[in-house]
């Protein structure tokens, strides 16, 4: 053995060279800030906040409570948009006609009602504006494709209600 190895056994023994350090990287808490107009390309890259959006007036800083008060508020007006919505649609006496050509010898259409259709309708004739993803149809495909009468369900998710919306579909004469 060499003289160099038999030295250094002995203090590698003794200082414990073999110890594991676990390294974690550290990440630095997200910062919650308020835009106060739109700004192109906003990303993470450090201090952008503080040099740039923040000397121009583009963004301030907010707080936990402001932005805890802020979400209350925004699901407040959600509640009283959907009350509002709900008591026009509850308005509604009669059942939503569409007219669409037969196919000869069937009750089937050659154009079908669609989601879309119905949304217009109620945009246009009766000054509802409803969402897409409240509106459930019962039918396959989310179309209608024969001549009849059907139901479909408006779901309030903010007040835990439904409204049940007729449909007839008629022939063209």
């Amino acid at each position: 053995m060499s003289l160099f190895s038999s030295r250094i056994a002995p203090l590698s023994r003794s200082l414990d060279f073999c110890k594991i350090f676990k390294r974690t990287a550290r990440r630095k808490p997200p910062i919650n800030i308020l835009l106060k107009e739109t700004v192109e390309g906003v990303g993470n890259k450090a201090g952008y906040m503080r040099n740039v959006l923040l000397p121009r007036n583009k963004a301030s800083y907010i707080q936990v409570y402001t932005r805890e008060r802020q979400a209350l508020e925004a699901g407040q007006h959600q509640r009283e948009q959907a009350d509002q919505l709900l008591v026009q649609l509850r308005a509604l006496q009669e059942p939503l006609e569409f007219q669409r050509a037969v196919v000869p010898g069937t009750t089937g259409t050659f154009g079908s009602v669609t989601l879309e259709d119905v949304i217009d309708k109620l945009r246009k004739e009766f000054g509802i504006s409803v969402d897409k993803h409240q509106i459930e149809f019962n039918t396959e495909g989310g179309k209608l494709k024969a001549l009849g009468e059907y139901e479909l369900v408006v779901k309030f998710p903010n007040l835990k209600k439904e409204e049940k919306l007729g449909i007839i579909v008629k022939a063209t004469q």
